[in-house]
């Protein structure tokens, strides 16, 4: 948010809504909200909009279309209705006793779209509620808005779905410089807080978040957590802010104590704010009550270590942390503050390693590359550096995006860590995602503790596409994944977080495996025809486990014929889909 020296303003007209029906006529004596919006639109000048519905509890009203747009300045403030209680002494946001009811607004509807902007402070949206509309809780394409003590998505005690919103609780599109602050957003099917198309300078501190699709702050609004980078020298949405990284949380006295970093910007003004969340899993952990706010500074390196008492918190809870950071300009009198997304969830109760969990290995299964007890059937696993339990280690570098040529191709993935992530993965955590196939369905999970390795079972296997794997940092909470194409093992950077994005290929038949199945396949295997593990050969006649396509240790005529059923396969074109656009398919 950039907050400008702006001269006084002159409020030019005040209407006031006394009734709860989605109404207009031409009754001089009731004023729906409606009525009231096409008033202020109307006028010029800065217009205030107040609530005096007959009545006492929550007034709930029933759009049967969505609301005009808001272009002028405006304050709709639903705290003057009679009813409402601020709650100054909680710790939990105020919730509203006017709620805005979107199930009868048609297809696509948002809560509001707030287009209001001005250099200093704009429109104000203060204590309403919005629920039940098919797009966003609010959209806002405007610079320097309000929106507080609202709730988005639950009903108006901001405790149980209202219903929900099928899209983000509010989306700032190409907005900057807005505070959404102190609101309870829940139950949306997408995010808490959506911020795309370059949105920058928001606040977006102070909210409780839970029970929501999609991440409870997120840049893109991608269903991606956006990495760290050292010293924050990044731009875009809210300049990229680096957020948190929490290390451990310990039950201690009176509450979890909580340890981590923070590494921005040198020398920068920073408000910490911690919640936890009584949830079962990271993945479910968003930020559901806001338990403390610290004020800090990083030092010159940008780097701030914390220690705090989290108080309220109890063993099993998830903790959440995210940073805002404040920015004044060289003469004083500007002030620029960007909201970060949130940090890794961390259980209270256990300690997570301060050395984060890295990707050492990918392996690839598909039966009958494991458990042979032949002779050939040895020497063939062997020769391949295939793990008898979980297979064909997929090489790093230069190599790693060689078909893996096996005919029965693959139906298992597993990922061996640096560090133990037991308790953190489960069928649900990993994305396989293709270009012949959009989403590979999971079907079983397992974990060995001993070697650190993590085996996910495909319901069907993968026989000829080229092959993301996605494991998301927010649902591994120490996972250090960055992947750069080409790069060697393990996964990461050195410092929690980081998604790991992971490529490989898969065409069975592809004995050469240049990603296709064509005549310099089968006279490659009609070279070695007789070739076997135990007695390999040399020369370009050698036995090579690639060309043993059923992976019995021979080659010989069946694989012969494995490769001429598959003659003329060949990988697909392109690249497979960005991921995180929906979640990780369980069968």
């Amino acid at each position: 948010m950039m907050m400008e020296a702006v001269e006084p303003r002159v409020l030019f007209a005040s209407y006031t809504v006394n009734t709860a029906a989605d109404t207009i006529d031409a009754d001089p004596n009731v004023t729906s909200l409606r009525e009231a919006i096409i008033a202020t639109e109307a006028a010029e000048g800065i217009d205030d909009i107040s609530f005096d519905i007959p009545g006492l509890g929550v007034h709930t009203i029933n759009l049967t279309s969505p609301l005009p747009p808001i272009n002028q300045v405006v304050t709709i403030d639903g705290s003057t209705q009679d009813g409402y209680d601020p709650s100054p002494d909680s710790d939990v946001a105020p919730t509203p006793v006017i709620m805005i009811n979107g199930a009868g607004a048609g297809a696509g509807a948002n809560g509001l779209v707030l287009n209001s902007s001005d250099p200093g402070f704009a429109s104000n949206i203060v204590a309403l509620g919005f629920s039940g509309f098919s797009g966003h809780g609010m959209l806002v394409t405007g610079d320097g808005n309000f929106i507080m003590d609202c709730v988005f998505g639950t009903d108006a005690a901001g405790t149980a779905a209202g219903p929900g919103n099928g899209g983000s609780g509010v989306l700032l599109d190409g907005a900057n410089n807005n505070f959404v602050l102190e609101n309870i957003i829940a139950f949306n099917g997408g995010s808490g807080i959506g911020l795309i198309n370059g949105s920058t300078g928001n606040d977006v501190d102070l909210n409780q978040f839970f029970s929501n699709g999609g991440l409870p702050v997120d840049f893109g609004n991608d269903g991606l957590t956006t990495p760290n980078d050292t010293n924050d020298p990044d731009t875009g949405i809210n300049t990229l802010q680096n957020a948190p990284v929490l290390q451990t949380a310990t039950v201690g006295t009176g509450g979890v104590n909580v340890t981590g970093t923070l590494n921005t910007t040198p020398n920068t003004l920073v408000l910490l704010t911690f919640y936890y969340s009584p949830v079962a899993t990271p993945a479910a952990a968003e930020g559901q009550f806001i338990a403390r706010t610290e004020e800090i500074q990083t030092g010159a390196d940008g780097n701030f270590n914390f220690n705090y008492l989290i108080e309220g918190a109890t063993e099993n809870d998830y903790i959440t942390a995210s940073a805002t950071s404040t920015v004044y300009s060289t003469d004083g009198l500007n002030v620029t503050i960007n909201g970060s997304e949130f940090s890794n969830a961390v259980k209270a109760g256990g300690i997570i390693p301060e050395t984060p969990a890295r990707v050492t290995q990918v392996f690839v299964n598909g039966q009958g590359i494991t458990g042979q007890t032949s002779a050939n059937g040895v020497a063939f696993r062997n020769l391949a550096g295939i793990d008898n339990t979980f297979g064909y280690p997929v090489p790093a570098g230069a190599n790693q995006l060689k078909s893996i040529p096996w005919s029965n191709g693959v139906n298992r993935i597993a990922l061996r860590f640096d560090n133990d992530v037991a308790g953190q993965l489960d069928q649900a955590d990993l994305a396989v995602r293709g270009i012949n196939t959009a989403n590979y369905a999971v079907s079983g999970f397992t974990y060995d503790a001993a070697t650190k390795t993590g085996v996910w079972t495909l319901t069907s296997a993968i026989v000829n596409d080229k092959v993301r794997l996605f494991l998301d940092d927010a649902l591994v909470s120490t996972l250090d994944g960055e992947w750069v194409a080409g790069q060697a093992y393990p996964s990461g950077n050195g410092t929690v977080g980081g998604d790991f994005d992971f490529r490989l290929n898969v065409q069975r038949g592809d004995a050469n495996q240049d990603g296709s199945v064509n005549a310099l396949d089968l006279g490659q295997l009609k070279a070695k025809l007789n070739r076997t593990a135990t007695n390999p050969g040399t020369g370009t006649s050698a036995y090579t486990p690639f060309a043993d396509l059923n992976a019995d240790g021979q080659i010989n005529a069946l694989d012969l014929g494995i490769g001429k059923a598959r003659l003329n396969n060949r990988l697909p074109a392109g690249e497979p889909a960005s991921l995180f656009s929906t979640l990780p398919v369980s069968a």
